[in-house]
């Protein structure tokens, strides 16, 4: 089994687009690709527990990550403004959630 690409660095930035309030969270991937997606979309697809329980609702589309934290060396934790931090996303599925091709 191949394992995931590795992030180099992860970096929180405003959108280019109008129609996007929040951030972007943007990925820079050993393998030499980048990913990006939006914190909206991001908070949506939450892995946590609660969240695969009861599908989020209620999120403002102008929700921001407003940090993260390296979960040993396959995942990453992010914060977001509505307080919810209890998703762990790991590195495979923050590749599956790429939204960059649809030009965030």
């Amino acid at each position: 089994m191949k394992k995931p690409a590795r992030p180099v660095s992860l970096e929180l930035r405003a959108s280019h687009k109008k129609d996007i309030a929040g951030n972007i969270v943007e990925i820079k991937w050993a393998d030499g690709s980048t990913s990006a997606s939006t914190a909206f979309f991001l908070r949506m697809k939450c892995p946590c527990a609660t969240c695969r329980e009861k599908k989020p609702s209620g999120v403002a589309p102008h929700i921001s990550v407003t940090a993260y934290g390296w979960v040993g060396n396959y995942a990453v934790q992010l914060f977001f403004s509505d307080n919810h931090d209890t998703g762990i996303f790991t590195y495979s599925y923050l590749k599956e959630l790429d939204e960059s091709t649809g030009g965030v």
